[in-house]
């Protein structure tokens, strides 16, 4: 997909297309989303068995386990 399209279309609550692109930014400096040239722009890519994406995928579960916890903290 090409980078404007998805920081277009892309959903974050409450953010702004540069927020969005802020974010896109993050992903692809973290590896992963990868970036490829091509003659209309800057195409972006995801290989579902990358390696940062399975890292970043066990840091949400953790971040929502730890959130998790805190909440029954706080109502217990």
């Amino acid at each position: 997909m090409d980078y404007d399209f998805v920081a277009k279309r892309s959903f974050a609550v409450s953010s702004t297309i540069e927020e969005r692109k802020t974010i896109l930014n993050g992903l692809i400096f973290y590896e992963i989303v990868q970036e490829t040239s091509a003659q209309d722009g800057m195409l972006l890519s995801i290989d579902p068995e990358s390696e940062a994406l399975n890292d970043f995928w066990d840091w949400l579960d953790e971040m929502n386990e730890n959130l998790s916890q805190i909440g029954h903290e706080t109502t217990a």
